[in-house]
């Protein structure tokens, strides 16, 4: 690569520095003492220091004998660094004549803490990719832990508006749990394959073809893939051959504006050297600001551990490992393997006879030729017999550093983890430019005598997944703590997972309280109230998409939250004015239609056997759908509705001794000591936040409150719609509802039918006993996205524990003794340890804790 030199007015005293520098024999420009290749044209010096000064006949000696033991693979240029030709905009990259490749990035499972049924289940079908790919192909895994540009301090919250207070505060706790050990790299595993074809059009349809069976397997591991477009893939060969920290500038448009011909010359490294102390040996190269050095996987021990890859990617090193297959023909490796057991046979043949000869005993064998053989015959059987593929394979692991002593620090934990596993890693004098562009994602090998095979369940016993971490948008997540192994945010937007409803489980003193003030608050200060509104002076969310809260209370734990946050606060029972009418309803278009009244049958059987504290009969059923269609006739087409005061005259109306029985169970609720729910709704509702306060209410009304109050956030969800916002319910003690079958079956008509209006369900328990064992809970947790399974008694653990499919270290996760606060994150099945402690001495601590004592005695003083 060239680099060219701005023409300026250079001080005397430069023109006379770079006088007294040598000079590239190749292009005329300066060079830097001790390169060994040119910055300005790239060329190798040592190439051309023949013409400048002719080494001792010893030296040359020398020299001939390290370029015939690195043979002709050593760069003339930096551009040989980079290891291809070509990258088209497609991202097919042609890296040798006739050779062209596609790569894909995959994400990552939680594999590492799995059972072991679940564990056999990854690796079947992890071994069934790596038999997917046929002779003739080639395949290579990229399991890379790059260096983060900076130590990223995130303040994921605008402070400003109304609550900046608390913003700032949250921001706090953010900012100090990044410093608490968060490791700085950033972690791609990716796939390449490649075919051979005349040109890139024809290598596109091979390609295609490997990238449809690729995506397709990696869905049945639910594991996330895509494909690499050009510039995507610059950015990742940028990284490996520039590093991360030096910024990237390339476009297509940009390529074809500049004299440069080729991407590939916007990553070559500016320059490349051997050390002084590696001119003879050459163990590792330096680039620009970084060391650079390959190491390769010779041999595995007897038995290869899951375990070995994942343990050496989980090493505080920025490095690059690559595993690279070529499949081999079976009848061919079939074939070689009788040939191999063939020649072993001979030599035992000569063996024995010279023993013979010599009088010895010819049924002792040497053990390396008796186990050669039986290894051998081994190996044959299990591969006809288990239907095994056999590939080449060549594994490499690029270290990267920043100076010499790191890179021998670097060197020697590899050493000390690699002896852990009894992986055979070893150096690669004089073929480390080879090895660092063979390591490189571009399924293209420079150190063809540096193989090895293996069998497909011998390659998909390196499993690459470990586990993985959600970290969405910050601007459109809930945060859920963070992951105790990177300490990373746990940022997740639910309407990327299959279903945005979620869970929150755990007993009594687990920090389910404080979790729950926290992911409100997140989402809260997320849209800040910036405004004043002229009417009622209270600050507003100018935000049109600003999400709208409702919150189920039954114990005050989220009041001084509510209050900090401008919220619309109702309180119900006995002594309370609020009211919330159960038979307001509407749909999507915000009208009363008789279909509406039917489709609600549910919500009313729900609500008298509530009241009723038993199953309705059949006639009942009748009797109750007979009088809605009376009650509601008057009301629909307009914008009035009934009470549960005229559905108590209906019923009295109809002189039917089941009628009576049905109005007697109501008149209580509807003219007696508990009608709070009787009249019309009063309760101002917030396009923000909502707490319905139900502390007050007895428990024979707390299903009623919120029924009632489910139905009034329906309405609040189908006007939302249609205004292109959110809404977002929080059920509290969801316990409740499903001591009432009816109850249950209308939570789940709101778990799958209003998501697509925009509803997001979260129902909070702390017996999650009752709620599992529902007949209806599969229904449910089908349409659920995202779970958080806080301490749990020990009674609770092992259900849950079946239900989510937990390993033994993640039940320890939620038993009783661990950490308020810890526990597991599941979204979509990935099993996320997560902790969510929060610092005593932040603002936010007071607010959010939900300390009983605290509570009351905040009571007492008000």
């Amino acid at each position: 690569m060239r680099i060219g030199r701005k023409k300026g007015s250079a001080g005397s005293s430069a023109a006379g520095k770079d006088a007294e520098m040598p000079l590239c024999k190749n292009c005329g420009r300066p060079l830097p003492e001790g390169a060994s290749f040119c910055p300005a044209c790239g060329v190798s010096l040592e190439r051309t220091a023949k013409e400048d000064k002719r080494p001792s006949k010893g030296k040359r000696r020398v020299k001939r004998e390290i370029e015939r033991m690195a043979g002709e693979q050593y760069a003339q240029c930096t551009n040989d660094l980079v290891g291809f030709r070509y990258l088209f905009e497609s991202g097919i990259t042609e890296t040798t004549v006739g050779k062209f490749c596609v790569t894909l990035e995959f994400g990552d499972i939680a594999y590492e803490n799995e059972r072991k049924d679940v564990k056999d289940a990854i690796f079947d079908k992890y071994e069934d990719l790596h038999t997917s790919f046929k002779e003739g192909s080639c395949f290579q895994i990229n399991l890379m832990n790059l260096p983060a540009r900076t130590a990223r301090v995130d303040r994921f919250l605008p402070e400003t508006g109304a609550n900046r207070e608390e913003a700032r505060a949250y921001n706090d706790i953010i900012e100090e749990r990044q410093k608490e050990g968060r490791t700085e790299f950033f972690r791609r595993n990716l796939v390449t394959v490649c075919v051979d074809a005349i040109d890139d059009e024809s290598a596109d349809s091979q390609l295609a073809a490997a990238r449809e069976s690729l995506t397709a397997r990696f869905e049945r591991l639910h594991v996330k893939s895509r494909q690499l477009r050009g510039v995507e893939k610059m950015e990742v060969m940028h990284a490996l051959l520039r590093g991360p920290e030096e910024p990237i500038c390339f476009d297509y448009e940009r390529l074809r504006r500049t004299r440069r011909r080729h991407a590939r010359d916007f990553v070559a490294p500016s320059w490349a050297v051997y050390p002084e102390s590696e001119r003879m040996l050459r163990r590792y190269l330096m680039l620009p600001g970084r060391c650079v050095k390959t190491y390769l996987i010779r041999d595995f021990g007897s038995s290869l551990s899951d375990r070995a890859i994942r343990s050496i990617r989980s090493l505080p090193i920025p490095m690059n490992i690559s595993l690279l297959y070529v499949p081999q023909p079976t009848g061919k490796v079939s074939t070689r393997i009788r040939q191999n057991i063939d020649v072993v046979q001979a030599e035992i043949f000569d063996y024995q006879k010279g023993t013979a000869k010599s009088g010895g005993d010819i049924t002792i064998l040497p053990p390396a030729l008796e186990n050669r053989e039986a290894e051998g015959r081994e190996l044959l059987e299990f591969v006809q017999e288990n239907d095994q593929s056999v590939s080449w394979f060549q594994g490499l692991i690029t270290v990267f550093a920043t100076t010499p002593d790191e890179l021998d620090r670097y060197d020697r934990i590899l050493m000390d983890e690699k002896s852990t596993w009894a992986i055979d890693i070893i150096e690669l004098p004089l073929k480390q430019e080879a090895a660092f562009t063979s390591a490189l994602p571009l399924a293209t090998t420079h150190l063809p005598k540096n193989f090895r095979s293996l069998t497909s369940a011998e390659a998909a016993t390196m499993i690459p997944f470990s586990s993985q971490n959600i970290t969405d948008d910050p601007k459109r997540s809930l945060m859920l703590g963070v992951d105790r192994v990177s300490n990373d945010a746990i940022l997740i937007d639910p309407d990327k997972l299959k279903s945005p409803h979620g869970w929150i489980f755990g007993m009594t003193g687990a920090g389910k309280g404080m979790t729950v003030n926290s992911i409100i608050t997140y989402a809260l200060s997320q849209h800040p109230r910036t405004e004043i509104d002229p009417a009622t002076g209270e600050a507003t969310c100018p935000e049109a998409d600003c999400p709208q809260w409702h919150v189920f209370d039954f114990h005050g734990e989220y009041l001084e939250l509510a209050r900090r946050y401008g919220a619309s606060i109702s309180y119900f029972g006995p002594g309370h004015d609020s009211c919330l009418n159960p038979m307001d309803m509407a749909n999507a278009a915000g009208e009363l239609v008789v279909k509406d009244v039917r489709a609600n049958t549910d919500f009313f059987i729900a609500l008298f056997e509530s009241m009723m504290d038993r199953m309705l009969s059949q006639r009942e059923k009748s009797m109750l759908d007979r009088c809605l269609g009376t009650m509601y006739e008057p009301h629909v087409g307009k914008e009035t509705r009934p009470t549960l005061k005229d559905l108590y005259a209906t019923l009295r109306d109809e002189h039917n001794p089941v009628a009576e029985e049905l109005a007697d169970s109501l008149e209580m609720y509807a003219q007696g000591s508990m009608d709070s729910f009787a009249g019309q709704t009063n309760v101002r509702t917030s396009a923000y936040f909502n707490l319905y306060v139900m502390s007050d209410l007895g428990k024979t009304m707390q299903t009623l409150g919120m029924m009632s109050t489910l139905q009034h956030v329906r309405k609040c969800t189908y006007a939302n719609y249609r205004i292109g916002k959110p809404t977002y319910l929080l059920v509290e003690e969801c316990q409740i509802l499903f001591g009432n079958d009816a109850a249950v079956r209308m939570l789940d008509d709101y778990f799958s039918e209003l998501r697509k209006f925009g509803l997001h369900i979260i129902c909070v328990t702390q017996l999650p006993t009752r709620v599992l064992e529902h007949p209806l809970a599969v229904n449910l947790f089908e349409n659920s996205g995202w779970f958080v399974l806080l301490p749990q008694q020990a009674k609770n653990v092992s259900l849950i524990s079946e239900t989510f499919h937990l390993s033994k270290s993640q039940e320890s996760r939620i038993a009783a003794s661990s950490e308020p606060g810890s526990g597991l994150v599941v979204a979509d099945g990935l099993k996320i340890a997560m902790r969510n402690t929060i610092p005593k001495d932040n603002l936010l601590y007071e607010i959010w804790n939900t300390d009983p004592y605290k509570q009351a005695k905040k009571t007492a003083l008000s």
